[in-house]
């Protein structure tokens, strides 16, 4: 509360989608692709945001 003279409130959301083909294989490993998409709400503007991201990976599946 200090600072803000009220008390912090915060929601966040994550929804993330992601693609992989196991027929192309490296060594065992396939590449795989993921949308992130971030979004943090708050009743104090400083802690309110949204991002958006891309990964590029490799996965193993056992």
């Amino acid at each position: 509360m200090a600072g803000f003279g009220r008390r912090r409130d915060d929601t966040g959301y994550l929804f993330r989608i992601g693609v992989l083909n196991r027929r192309l294989t490296y060594e065992g490993f396939t590449p795989q692709i993921s949308f992130v998409h971030v979004t943090e709400h708050s009743n104090i503007a400083l802690y309110k945001y949204a991002r958006d991201q891309f990964e590029i990976g490799l996965t193993r599946y056992f």
